[in-house]
């Protein structure tokens, strides 16, 4: 069955909707993720911990100004420029699909160009799945022994991992609702198939009448 003009345009507003929270979403990422990375002398000083440590044989605990040690705002940062540049990539095919078409035709040049950008959208979708894999297995794992107070880490850090509130929580909310969409993606894209043999069959059982 072919797809109508009113299929079409559902699915393009759908796309560009799509495209559009998932710009958010990144901007969102990248702001919450930096604001609460550890800086240059905040590393530099829990490196100083470690050897100390290590000479001592005593319990590694990461330094207070870290923000989040357990790396729930490295992911929802690092997730963040993979959605953007995702972002980016499809914004980028759309507006070289748009100059491509105004004089009416595409040439080879601009079809090869076309393509190359297809592909690299195509190929960002494989960071995105393995962030997605990493991060779920990072907050997830972590979440039934997170804390955000500090000293109830530092006084027991073999049983407690710890992150200030903000980056903890949206990165647990984050996940949730990505699976959730994933989910449901799958579910509405499973029943539109079975509606579409569906209505194939019955087409095709009024032919043969």
């Amino acid at each position: 069955m072919e797809m109508t003009d009113e299929n079409k345009t559902f699915l393009d507003r759908f796309e560009k909707i799509n495209s559009t929270i998932n710009f958010i979403w990144g901007v969102i990422m990248v702001a919450i993720g930096g604001t609460y990375l550890p800086t240059a002398q905040d590393k530099a000083d829990d490196m100083s911990i470690m050897g100390e440590a290590m000479n001592t044989n005593t319990t590694i605990t990461p330094n207070e100004s870290d923000p989040c040690p357990n790396g729930a705002a490295y992911y929802i940062y690092v997730g963040g420029i993979v959605i953007l540049l995702s972002s980016f990539l499809n914004l980028g095919t759309k507006i070289a699909k748009y100059c491509a078409t105004m004089d009416g035709q595409i040439s080879s040049n601009e079809a090869c160009c076309l393509t190359l950008l297809k592909v690299a959208t195509v190929i960002m979708v494989i960071p995105d799945i393995i962030v997605l894999f990493w991060g779920t297995g990072l907050v997830f794992g972590v979440w039934f022994t997170w804390t955000d107070n500090y000293a109830k880490y530092a006084a027991d850090p073999t049983n407690y991992n710890y992150c200030v509130y903000d980056p903890m929580i949206f990165s647990f909310v984050y996940l949730v609702i990505k699976w959730f969409f994933i989910s449901s993606m799958a579910v509405l894209g499973c029943c539109a198939c079975c509606a579409c043999l569906s209505a194939g069959d019955a087409a095709g059982s009024i032919l043969k009448r």
